[in-house]
């Protein structure tokens, strides 16, 4: 007994350990394939930038203030449309780079202002105003006597003839589940009808639907606003509700307005954000031309975050955050565009081909590694598991049906021979719970989920229980001879002996 025990607890102890090692394992791969994913790419990137400078920082390079002098300046007083808010106004300061972004400084229409990604801006490009399908300010003729109404849900104050022709001032508005139109007929009282009852002067009925209520749209002095429903028909011209930016509301002229199209925000100017370096050993300075608060030697290299100012000493300066040491403004005389030596980029660029090829390779081989270990693992605690099962089934005494069986099997009664089949398949459903295969309500299930390398006698074990069921379904009908029931009860003998259960 207490070798048995020492057994199971080594046994235990070796089940833990196995198991314990192959998370370790797995662990270690998904280090190690967190650190080339995210450090291969920047980590030789950040390399041969490094390289470059140290070969040569002045090679293929400009001095910023002649790259600077052939931009355009910053765009301020440039019209703007934020496409994040909807608001329109204008560039008042700018650009700052800020986590790798440029920001602008917009002061909008409606007053409010306040700092906008570049990537949020968009540019307002005029378009042909489009006044969508609408038959304001044409013609119509009643399509046959019809009622009209000096106000939708008022009272009748009058009924045109059919064939009376008149224009479409306004409309249309719904009552009532039905499309109405105002109409100033050229003769006899004008007012509201129903749009089914007229036609054009061809006898077309009229046509109507999507109009540009909604959308966006531009005064010719540069006022974007949002068109607040459909148009009206006044002294010869069509004429839009306008509601603009600062919240005013207007009417205004077909004629006076524009549509309007954003297309992206083209800063014209790549200074900000641009890659530069110090010239020759520099003074960092607080704010332009102001208190020293540090240095930065020959060739150093920074982001050009803010800028230009204009100090005291009639220089411009910019800020730079430098990729070590001090922080803050640098003459602008003696900074550099940093351009990459073409060589040593043509290098950066097939390094950054190849690691991203490599750590493909390597998550492929994880991905691989992961699922095999896996596989192993659950084959290997699964034979575990059937072997102390037969162990354990091994140890137990004879099972006390089996000496039924016998006895039914040696009466010269057939009905004996009968029972001593149904009473072994019994002893079978017994045995495959004990070794835990429990999946399934019937015998016949639990054959189902075992693996042939864990059971050997696999094969007898199903055509003995096949035979069992023929007797238990077809009764008297199914013949068994004395012979036959030996056979069969000794297919179930040798399962059971494989497991030594009897």
């Amino acid at each position: 007994m207490a070798e048995e025990k020492k057994d199971k607890k080594e046994k235990k102890s070796s089940n833990l350990m196995t198991g314990g090692l192959d998370w370790i394992i797995i662990l270690l791969l998904l280090i190690i394939l967190w650190r080339g994913l995210a450090g291969g790419l920047a980590g030789i990137s950040n390399f041969f930038n490094k390289l470059n400078i140290s070969l040569n920082p002045f090679v293929n390079t400009r001095s910023l203030s002649s790259y600077y002098s052939e931009k355009d300046k910053p765009p301020i007083g440039k019209m703007i449309f934020n496409k994040e808010t909807g608001k329109a106004g204008k560039v008042a300061d700018g650009p700052e780079l800020r986590a790798g972004k440029r920001y602008w400084l917009v002061n909008y229409d409606d007053g409010t202002n306040g700092w906008v990604s570049e990537d949020a801006l968009g540019e307002p490009v005029a378009t042909a105003f489009s006044p969508g399908e609408t038959p304001v300010g044409g013609r119509a003729v009643a399509n046959g006597s019809m009622s009209v109404y000096a106000q939708l849900g008022g009272k009748i104050i009058g009924n045109q003839l059919d064939g009376a022709p008149g224009t479409i001032t306004k409309g249309p508005e719904k009552f009532g589940g039905k499309d109405y139109f105002f109409i100033d007929f050229d003769n006899g009282l004008d007012g509201w009808v129903a749009a089914d009852k007229l036609t054009d002067e061809n006898g077309v009925l009229i046509k109507f639907g999507k109009t540009a209520e909604g959308s966006y749209a531009m005064t010719r002095d540069g006022k974007i606003g949002v068109i607040t429903q459909g148009p009206e028909f006044r002294d010869g011209e069509r004429y839009w509700p306008f509601k603009f930016q600062d919240g005013s509301s207007d009417w205004v002229k077909e004629s006076d307005l524009l549509g309007v199209k954003i297309k992206n925000f083209d800063a014209d100017n790549l200074v900000i954000g641009l890659k530069a370096a110090v010239a020759q050993s520099t003074a960092i300075y607080d704010a332009p031309g102001s208190e020293i608060i540090g240095y930065q030697k020959r060739g150093t290299s920074g982001t050009i975050v803010k800028g230009p100012m204009l100090a005291d000493d009639s220089k411009h300066y910019w800020f730079v955050d430098f990729e070590s040491g001090e922080d803050g403004w640098v003459a602008e005389d003696n900074l550099f565009v940093a351009v990459e030596h073409p060589l040593v980029n043509k290098f950066s660029s097939l390094a950054r081909s190849a690691m991203t090829i490599f750590n493909l390779l390597l998550l492929t081989g994880v991905a691989y590694t992961l699922i095999r270990i896996a596989q192993i693992s659950f084959t290997h605690h699964h034979k575990i598991k059937v072997e102390e099962t037969k162990m354990r089934i091994g140890r137990e005494v004879s099972h006390p049906r089996w000496e039924k069986v016998r006895e039914h099997l040696s009466s010269e009664n057939p009905n004996d021979w009968r029972l001593a089949v149904l009473e072994a398949d019994i002893i079978l459903g017994e045995m495959l719970e004990k070794m835990g295969y429990i999946k399934g309500e019937t015998i016949g299930d639990k054959l189902k989920t075992i693996e042939k390398s864990d059971f050997t006698s696999l094969d007898q074990a199903w055509e003995a229980h096949r035979i069992r069921n023929m007797i238990a379904h077809e009764g008297t009908d199914y013949i068994l001879t004395e012979r036959e029931a030996g056979r069969v009860v000794g297919l179930y003998e040798q399962v059971f002996k494989e497991f030594r259960y009897i």
